[in-house]
């Protein structure tokens, strides 16, 4: 049995987030809650029979299951599971949910750790802290090159002077 979301829940989502979808999951028996990981693939001619394929660049959607010598060996995932439909629609789960009411999205909008986490302030911090660390790298590096071209200068005045023998090329 196939079943949709509400449609004022999927506009919600939408309006919070474009690249959220939700979705029926025949193999888990839930909604499950998606995120726009990357966009699908094109395929491109690079000449006369070269095209690129998704497997080229992202790898296939394998499952990893123990042989009975205790090896492990992949196999391609089942073209009707969650790994294989969200390997080829481009798609991250997010969330996992048998019923789905406003009590799920505001779950979903509390624990967007970019917005309202510590990892929007973490990545805050962490690019200011790298601007300022280039901003004094690079205040040091112009520091260095002025007292070497005046250390050169000092020496090129001390030959005229008298006060050196010879010059340093």
């Amino acid at each position: 049995m196939r079943r949709t979301p509400p449609a004022h829940i999927v506009q919600e989502l939408k309006r919070y987030d474009p690249m959220l979808r939700i979705r029926w999951s025949m193999e888990k028996k839930c909604f499950i809650l998606e995120r726009q990981a990357f966009r699908k693939l094109q395929a491109r001619c690079l000449g006369p029979g070269k095209d690129i394929k998704r497997e080229d660049v992202f790898g296939l959607p394998v499952e990893w299951s123990e042989s009975v010598f205790g090896m492990w060996r992949s196999q391609i995932a089942p073209e009707m599971s969650e790994r294989y439909i969200a390997f080829h629609e481009g798609y991250v789960p997010v969330l996992e949910t048998k019923e789905i009411d406003r009590r799920v999205l505001r779950a979903v909008f509390s624990m967007d750790a970019w917005k309202f986490g510590r990892y929007g302030k973490q990545f805050k911090n962490e690019s200011e802290y790298r601007e300022k660390k280039m901003r004094e790298a690079e205040k040091k590096r112009r520091m260095d090159e002025t007292r070497s071209r005046s250390a050169a200068v000092y020496e090129h005045m001390g030959y005229w002077d008298g006060r050196r023998m010879s010059m340093v090329a």
